[in-house]
């Protein structure tokens, strides 16, 4: 008995044979195109779902859809990183230390929002393990070749009652501790950077009138002061 071999022959999708320029406008329709809302990438979240809008599916269909979305579905919405000792990306979460192995999409970003809510800037300058964090996701960003737009949200908490206060060289200083492994990023078109200022006294939602007028007063030259600095940060990433 002989066996007749046959050989199976598979047929280009009738999407592939669309011109690329055709192509490229109907995947502009489904990555993501506004700053991601943070708990979109939660695990469980909208973004994690295969049915859900910005389909993450449309990556798992073949190769050559992948390698043809893939910096569009990278490069046109703004992300969100949360920077802490265990970071969040897109739903995961990566101890930052010596081992971290970042996730190399990451490197494809275009548009990066990192957000920080641990600085507390003390009278001794001393911020935790703060810049190690920093260092480890700015080395690793270094050698991106696709991030344009860097933003950076600060959640600063300083001392500004008692006989322990803040003064400015002590929060440039402390800024500029956290801040300073960011500069070996080069290439950039935009850095924005914001911040919302806390006093370790006072609750954030206790009431001005009731804040005594000298700390009312402080506060005001801190974010006076937190503001120079970072204009001078924003202009010092720019002039690489």
């Amino acid at each position: 008995m002989s066996l007749e071999s046959s050989s199976t022959t598979f047929e280009p999708s009738p999407f592939l044979r669309l011109p690329p320029e055709v192509r490229n406008q109907i995947y502009l329709h489904l990555v993501p195109h506004d700053a991601l809302n943070p708990q979109y990438c939660l695990p469980g979240g909208p973004l994690r779902l295969m049915r859900a809008s910005c389909s993450p599916a449309i990556l798992r269909l073949n190769r050559k859809i992948y390698n043809e979305v893939i910096l569009l579905w990278y490069g046109v919405a703004t992300y969100p990183f949360f920077l802490r000792r265990t970071s969040e990306f897109l739903g995961n979460e990566y101890l930052m230390d010596e081992r971290c192995v970042l996730p190399a999409c990451l490197k494809l970003v275009r548009s990066l929002d990192i957000r920080i809510y641990s600085c507390m800037i003390r009278s001794n300058t001393r911020i935790d393990s703060l810049p190690a964090w920093t260092t480890c996701l700015a080395n690793f960003l270094a050698d991106s070749k696709c991030l344009e737009h860097l933003k950076i949200y600060l959640y600063v908490m300083v001392r500004l009652e008692g006989a322990i206060t803040t003064p400015e060289e002590t929060i440039h200083a402390s800024l500029e501790e956290i801040l300073s492994p960011f500069r070996a990023i080069r290439g950039l078109s935009k850095v924005t950077t914001t911040f919302k200022l806390g006093d370790c006294t006072y609750p954030a939602q206790m009431m001005p009138a009731l804040v005594p007028v000298t700390t009312l007063r402080k506060m005001a030259d801190a974010n006076r002061w937190i503001c120079a600095y970072l204009d001078e940060f924003e202009a010092g990433m720019l002039r690489k």
